[in-house]
């Protein structure tokens, strides 16, 4: 049985979509446990078809993402439940995608989490591109370093144990970002992790979303965990106060930062459809790192291109 948890914060424009996603799954032993984190107008009522199988829990104060995703799986979820599966509430699943997680499990006894490829999409579903890629062994090591994260935290299917030996998310680090990419190192950690090679989701992006927002933090934070995840492997451990006061935000680091901000500002702008400003967004990526913004372009868009040629033949 999977529990999925979708935490929702004052973003229910496509909470319908997204647990619609669900009930469509060729898989049918699941339940999904929507988590009002403090929103302002409270779900109540929002239609959600009254199926049995969706149950609404509200949480009295805003705890952040992880906080609501814990208390999800924690406190709400069936104890009988083996897996559990998370989806934002802007994103969306493919039909097949629990059927085929599950057996990837079951095929594998030492996998702790099994995550897919997504595509991008925009606000109006437009597709943009492919989000995810398949690991190679030895790109394990990378992800347990919190070197890279390999999927969405939409399309991560976990079993309850290993999510449970991690202690969950880390709720603070939610607050800031990269809470996923902590996640997700830790799990490595335990066991194999495995990315499907089939796009089995939508990954929404649009201008309020968390990631076009809050891009410099996030990447921070990133860098917490990876300086975090050192320090515990060498029997040390890292605050986030400690980290502020030591942190070297190095040229490196403010490059890299810099084009990720403006790649994913010509994504968003192409998403909405203002070409001009998408392709004066994308010029500058080019030009502060090349390497970066063609190896990112290449993966994400003839990557798609690639599958669906699969798909067809």
């Amino acid at each position: 049985m999977v529990s999925v948890i979708i935490p929702v914060h004052n973003t229910a424009e496509f909470l319908t979509e997204a647990i619609n996603s669900v009930l469509s799954q060729t898989y049918e032993r699941f339940e999904v446990i929507v988590v009002d984190d403090g929103s302002d107008r409270p779900l109540g009522d929002f239609p959600l078809g009254r199926d049995p199988r969706v149950k609404v829990v509200r949480r009295d104060e805003c705890g952040g993402p992880s906080t609501a995703r814990n208390d999800g799986w924690r406190i709400h979820a069936d104890p009988r439940s083996d897996l559990v599966a998370f989806l934002d509430a802007d994103d969306a699943w493919d039909p097949d995608k629990l059927a085929l997680q599950i057996a990837a499990f079951e095929g594998d006894p030492v996998c702790v989490a099994v995550g897919t490829l997504m595509r991008y999409v925009s606000t109006s579903g437009r597709q943009l591109g492919i989000a995810g890629q398949t690991l190679r062994p030895d790109e394990l090591a990378r992800v347990a370093a919190g070197d890279l994260q390999p999927c969405q935290l939409s399309s991560l299917t976990v079993r309850r144990a290993a999510l449970a030996a991690t202690g969950g998310f880390d709720a603070p680090l939610g607050l800031l970002g990269s809470e996923d990419l902590d996640l997700v190192a830790r799990l490595a950690a335990l066991g194999r992790i495995t990315v499907l090679p089939e796009i089995l989701g939508s990954y929404r992006i649009h201008p309020h979303s968390a990631m076009a927002r809050h891009r410099l933090r996030i990447n921070r934070a990133g860098r917490f965990v990876k300086r975090r995840l050192e320090a515990r492997r060498r029997g040390d451990d890292l605050t986030w106060e400690r980290f502020v006061a030591t942190e070297v935000y190095s040229w490196r680091d403010r490059r890299r930062d810099t084009v990720e901000r403006c790649y994913r500002g010509a994504a968003l702008w192409f998403a909405e459809g203002h070409l001009a400003a998408a392709l004066g967004y994308a010029a500058a990526a080019f030009a502060i790192g090349p390497t970066y913004t063609l190896r990112r372009a290449s993966r994400q868009l003839l990557g798609g291109r690639l599958h669906a040629a699969r798909s067809r033949g």
